[in-house]
């Protein structure tokens, strides 16, 4: 039931209370003086109004509850609605917080594509070397080493090229670019040498990409080398780090 529906039933009973009881009021005094019950006399102004008083009193106090019952019923309705707001709050605030995890869901998705697409572009932008190394020649105490370097990714430019024992023996070979499909070729000779390597070199490829940054790629050639014409292949993920030149 409304406020309103409920006030104004409220006002319709006091209203029909309240001409009841002036209707008995009124017309019964008349009839009390007709069968004696009362006895008209002069009386003074206070007795007058003790007598007022007394007869509306009654009708007093009845407005009185009646104005704390209506009273009650609008505390009542205020509570209903500070409820209702309550919950309608409640819900808008689950309501935020299902948008801001589906925002942030979003959020996190496109990252992930942006981070996909630079690694690509990274990727795209970078050499991609293929090695191939063998003992191809041996006289005496000196050992003979042919180096073959192919670019299969994009170009790489001021290339340098660095073999290595990892104690004693090193080499570098400068480029100065380094096409898609181009390969660099070189013959090492390492002396004093009893027998066939048995042990690893490393190679490190330094070079500049097409993002300008100055990268490097390792290489860990692992024997047995080859000794005839057949060669040992190494693929190796490139590697890049350093700053803008």
């Amino acid at each position: 039931m409304s406020k309103a529906s409920t006030t104004n039933r409220l006002q319709t009973w006091g209203l029909k209370a309240t001409w009841t009881y002036l209707i008995l009021l009124f017309g019964g005094i008349p009839a009390a003086i007709v069968v004696g019950l009362i006895e008209i006399s002069p009386i003074s102004l206070n007795e007058l109004g003790d007598f007022l008083a007394g007869a509306f009193g009654p009708l007093a106090l009845f407005w009185l509850v009646l104005g704390f019952i209506q009273q009650g019923k609008e505390l009542q309705n205020s509570v209903e609605a500070l409820n209702l707001q309550a919950k309608e709050l409640a819900a808008s605030v689950a309501q935020q917080a299902d948008m801001v995890s589906v925002t942030r869901e979003t959020l996190k998705h496109e990252k992930e594509l942006l981070d996909l697409s630079e690694k690509r572009r990274l990727e795209a932008l970078q050499p991609k070397f293929i090695v191939a190394f063998r003992a191809s020649s041996k006289s005496g105490n000196s050992l003979t080493f042919n180096l073959k370097i192919l670019n299969s990714g994009a170009v790489a430019t001021d290339v340098k090229f660095t073999l290595s024992d990892g104690k004693n023996w090193k080499t570098d070979r400068q480029s100065d670019v380094l096409q898609r499909g181009e390969s660099a070729a070189y013959d090492i000779i390492q002396s004093d040498v009893e027998g066939l390597p048995t042990k690893a070199y490393k190679l490190l490829i330094e070079y500049t990409n097409q993002d300008r940054q100055r990268c490097e790629t390792r290489f860990d050639l692992l024997p047995p080398f080859p000794s005839d014409n057949s060669w040992s292949k190494f693929f190796e993920a490139v590697e890049c780090s350093g700053d803008h030149k």
